[in-house]
């Protein structure tokens, strides 16, 4: 891309640039939508879940927020003459960290805190790239998944004030701590290379994959937490 000022909407594009920005739209579409859909139902599942009325309504802020992404994302791909219902999304999941089972309010804390941070750092990495609609919107949404971390985090420093908690917490890590890593995609990934050349994306995935670590694992061992693996229980290397 060189120093080109970013493309518009209604600019022409090359066919290359045009076909991975719809795809990339398309990814983050579906991990911000995957809140809505009925073989998940996270919204209830995880309201019910919550302990308390004041978790229940930070739960509601959180989905409320997720869902106002997505609607970003699905307003790029129309701009982009790009129409993306909801029924796309029921036939073509891209990720797998929606199918995870929820089953406590540590499985929801852990969720929040891990794959909410992994959601964060790939859309920091869109900070000011090659797509101006996009690069304009994304500061703000990555403020508010960072925020999102920080709120599983606090809740998990809480349960973890108590032996009880610490345990619950280490048994679901190997659950969590690797649906986090894969969410960075296959380090064989023939897009990744393109969304680089083309100024979409700064870092590899492994990058990406190495700085969550490298930001998770010190928060982990404050709670007296060991971190799991990162090679264990993967499905995406």
């Amino acid at each position: 891309m060189g120093s080109r000022k970013p493309f518009e909407a209604d600019d022409p594009m090359p066919e290359e640039y045009r076909e991975i920005l719809i795809r990339l739209l398309k990814v983050h579409a579906d991990t911000e939508t995957s809140v809505i859909f009925p073989e998940t139902d996270w919204i209830r599942s995880h309201m019910n879940l919550a302990p308390t009325p004041e978790e229940r309504v930070i739960e509601a802020s959180i989905y409320a927020d997720e869902l106002r992404h997505g609607l970003i994302f699905y307003k790029l791909l129309r701009e982009l003459g790009t129409e993306v219902t909801v029924d796309y999304f029921r036939k073509e999941r891209t990720l797998d960290f929606a199918n995870v089972p929820v089953e406590t309010w540590m499985d929801v804390v852990l969720l929040h805190f891990l794959t909410e941070k992994a959601g964060m750092l790939q859309l920091r990495d869109l900070i000011g790239c090659s797509y101006g609609p996009l690069a304009r919107v994304i500061p703000r949404i990555t403020a508010e998944e960072n925020s999102h971390t920080n709120i599983g985090y606090r809740h998990l420093q809480r349960l973890c004030r108590s032996a009880a908690g610490r345990e619950e917490a280490q048994a679901l890590l190997p659950k969590w701590y690797p649906a986090a890593l894969d969410m960075f995609g296959s380090s064989k990934s023939r897009w990744m290379g393109r969304y680089i050349e083309w100024g979409l994306k700064k870092s590899r995935y492994d990058d990406l994959r190495q700085e969550f670590i490298r930001e998770v694992n010190p928060k982990l061992e404050r709670l007296e937490l060991a971190p799991p693996d990162p090679l264990t229980n993967r499905k995406i290397l």
